[in-house]
């Protein structure tokens, strides 16, 4: 075979591989992006949701509860309003806030040494050797298909917050037995990320309400309420700081 044959055979076969292997991506991009970016978001969420839980409970006393509302009764000791003591509440909530964004800081750049709400379950082997903005990696394990990767080669998923963490309080009241009503008390956290994988990225918004007091006073709520209604704060918001 000649020179220029076996020039021309050579290319012909580069080409075909590539286009193969172009082939190939768009099949393996059009099959598992829908099931990769479900798992990254559920990943990430259960993640966040528990630590922005830790960092809730741990920023909230219960002398909050005194200063943050007052509950307005009328002439049958029914409960017509709860009015929200805005100094306080932004006090409250500034704490909070402050909290969440400096530990979405140390989660993006993979500081979880930092991060003194997550337990050992987050503290573990899989964290520890994180690069920056590396929540998890993804191997074959994943895919189910043993002949797509070599087994040391791992998919990063990287996370990023943007925008700002925006809070608030809520309350929920409602009739509970006899001259009695069940009064609940919840935090509501907003937080924007974008999930970045090696071909393509998106964003989310996770939503979250925190319990974090509960408990039975006198006093009903009057029917024309339909024995319940409930109650919400000004949103309180900071920019997440890079």
């Amino acid at each position: 075979m000649s020179n220029r044959k076996k020039i021309f055979l050579f290319f012909i076969i580069i080409i075909v591989s590539l286009t193969f292997g172009f082939l190939l991506s768009i099949e393996f991009k059009h099959k598992y992006k829908k099931k990769l970016e479900k798992y990254a978001i559920n990943e990430t969420k259960h993640f966040i949701v528990n630590l922005v839980k830790e960092i809730v409970n741990n920023s909230y006393e219960d002398k909050y509860d005194e200063k943050i509302f007052a509950i307005t009764r009328n002439n049958y000791d029914e409960i017509e309003i709860i009015d929200f003591n805005t100094k306080e509440v932004n006090k409250i909530l500034e704490k909070i806030t402050i909290n969440i964004e400096k530990n979405l800081n140390f989660l993006e750049k993979s500081q979880i040494e930092n991060i003194l709400y997550l337990d050992n379950e987050f503290k573990g082997r899989n964290y520890k050797f994180l690069k920056k903005g590396v929540l998890f990696d993804l191997g074959d394990d994943f895919f189910n298909e043993k002949f797509i990767f070599s087994s040391d080669t791992k998919i990063p998923v990287k996370l990023s917050f943007i925008g700002n963490v925006y809070t608030s309080i809520s309350t929920n009241i409602k009739n509970y037995g006899y001259n009695s009503a069940y009064l609940e008390v919840n935090i509501l956290v907003e937080i924007k990320e974008k999930v970045k994988l090696p071909t393509s990225s998106f964003e989310y918004t996770i939503k979250q309400r925190y319990p974090i007091a509960v408990k039975i006073i006198q006093g009903n709520v009057p029917n024309y309420y339909n024995n319940q209604f409930s109650s919400s704060s000004n949103s309180y918001s900071l920019p997440i700081k890079k």
